[in-house]
């Protein structure tokens, strides 16, 4: 197979491209996307772009085979472009349901589903344009992270999104499993205010480094990601890693300690899960409302001095 890359662009209708994603010729959902996020005055949005100026920004696909050498078109970016068309002419999927329009132009379409419209107007929605973006060949997993990195440079993509995109680290996979199976899973949905499988893949993320690094926390953004995708880490040391991860979690929920599932706030009881595990006995014995962390103001020595004061207030 040759390694160059060539693009065609298409545009596509509106009802050609439900079609085609109902038959599996388009992949909205691979790994390295993100889940649906966005609400439906969002969606609506895409929708009423198309059909106001008939502009919505390029969506990208690179080109896969199936079992049956079929080829197939996996989606790179603008998925929630993508998810927007589909289900509002599809009615939508189990993961992504139907949607009703909420923006007040045009107004025959206002408060409607794509099954009220009548002829006319259903047949406006089904021939606005797509414009969409081909890759000719599948991309390797280092050129999907290249080009999801570039594509959202000018993004506000949040730190998980970008540890999820990096589909080649051997850390990646392994703690997908940890946050599907056992009780990780149930024990985030408490931890968390905004339980989402990116903002856990972060925390886990930045636990496992501190571990990883003998209580050193990341000092930014591309040293996690670089770290990331680096490092090789056995199976027998995630599930030690784990169970320590466990432990403060079920801690910090089970105290109800106010910003829990920040950084400045779990790698301290961290610390002395890894160190010295009979402090958090004694904090839990002596804790009361009253306890409050001094303001650090992102200072890059938050943790340590939070190690600190957690040592002298049970002394």
């Amino acid at each position: 197979m040759s390694d160059a890359m060539y693009w065609r662009s298409d545009n596509v209708s509106f009802i050609n491209f439900a079609r085609d994603c109902a038959d599996g010729i388009y992949n909205l959902d691979p790994d390295h996307q993100r889940n649906v996020v966005h609400n439906t005055d969002w969606k609506s949005g895409i929708i009423e772009s198309g059909l106001i100026i008939n502009d919505i920004p390029t969506v990208y696909f690179h080109t896969v085979k199936d079992g049956k050498n079929v080829e197939r078109y996996e989606s790179l970016d603008g998925k929630q472009r993508c998810h927007a068309v589909y289900d509002f002419l599809k009615n939508g999927t189990d993961e992504s349901p139907a949607y009703t329009y909420t923006l007040s132009n045009p107004q025959w379409l206002s408060n409607k589903k794509f099954k009220d419209l009548d002829g006319e107007h259903a047949h406006l929605v089904k021939h606005c344009q797509l414009h969409v973006k081909i890759l000719n060949r599948e991309m390797t997993k280092k050129e999907i992270a290249y080009f999801f990195a570039k594509r959202q440079e000018a993004k506000p993509t949040t730190i998980g999104e970008h540890l999820n995109s990096n589909v080649s680290s051997n850390i990646r996979e392994q703690v997908i499993n940890m946050l599907k199976h056992g009780n990780l899973n149930q024990l985030m949905k408490k931890f968390v205010n905004d339980n989402n499988r990116f903002n856990n893949m972060e925390i886990i993320a930045q636990m496992m480094f501190f571990i990883e690094k003998t209580n050193n926390e990341a000092k930014n953004t591309q040293e996690l990601l670089e770290w990331w995708g680096n490092t090789h880490i056995e199976e027998i040391k995630i599930s030690q890693y784990k169970e320590k991860i466990e432990i403060v979690i079920r801690f910090l929920t089970s105290i109800k300690f106010p910003y829990k599932h920040t950084k400045t706030v779990y790698l301290p009881f961290l610390y002395f899960c890894i160190t010295e595990n009979e402090i958090l006995e004694q904090f839990r014995a002596k804790y009361n409302y009253n306890f409050k962390f001094s303001d650090v103001n992102g200072k890059h020595s938050a943790v340590k001095t939070r190690i600190e004061e957690i040592r002298k207030w049970i002394e």
